[in-house]
């Protein structure tokens, strides 16, 4: 059994956090790399 992790109301699985994680980590660098950066003028 996976061990839980309680922080006030919320309740998630250490596997758990560690794909939500990673998936933040994903769309922030989707989104870095889409926006323009100022030499591709």
């Amino acid at each position: 059994m996976s061990q839980f992790l309680q922080w006030g109301i919320v309740l998630i699985t250490i596997p758990n956090l560690v794909v939500v994680g990673l998936m933040i980590v994903v769309f922030a660098l989707g989104v870095a790399f889409a926006l323009p950066h100022p030499s591709d003028q």
